[in-house]
């Protein structure tokens, strides 16, 4: 990260080198980024998708993006998910899953009556427990 960039915003910074016109500084920026990816999960072997320049640099692009929007919660959202008050929702979500932002599930759950939220270990990969509540919470609306 260019040192005028690190006091400030860095999702946008990141962005920015993405996007940057030297596609070196792009696959610098993708590598590095998903390497952060990579740490952030805990226990787990790398994911060997990162490995692949042209997937990482997708992948570190719509990740920036989805968190530059707010993960497309805006505030009109969360003010307006009441209106679906009994609409059943069961939301789940890593207890450990710091690549998305914890505070997204927990805005939503609060706003959305009738709306459950359960953390489940460990993270953010769909396998183990997670991919279990999901499974569960899905055939919860079969019956």
């Amino acid at each position: 990260m260019p040192e005028q960039d690190r006091d400030g915003d860095l999702v946008d910074a990141y962005h920015r080198l993405l996007v940057d016109p030297d596609p070196a500084v792009q696959l610098r920026a993708a590598r590095n980024w998903c390497a952060w990816e990579d740490a952030l999960v805990p226990d787990t072997t790398p994911n060997p998708a990162f490995a692949d320049p042209r997937f990482a640099l997708g992948f570190a692009r719509i990740v920036t993006h989805f968190w530059q929007h707010g993960s497309w919660l805006a505030e009109e959202v969360i003010r307006s998910v009441s209106r679906l008050a009994g609409v059943p929702a069961k939301l789940r979500h890593g207890v450990l899953d710091l690549r998305n932002l914890l505070a997204t599930p927990w805005q939503l759950a609060a706003a959305w009556p009738g709306s459950e939220l359960r953390m489940v270990d460990p993270g953010h990969r769909a396998a183990g427990q997670l991919a279990e509540a999901v499974v569960d919470a899905t055939d919860a609306f079969r019956e």
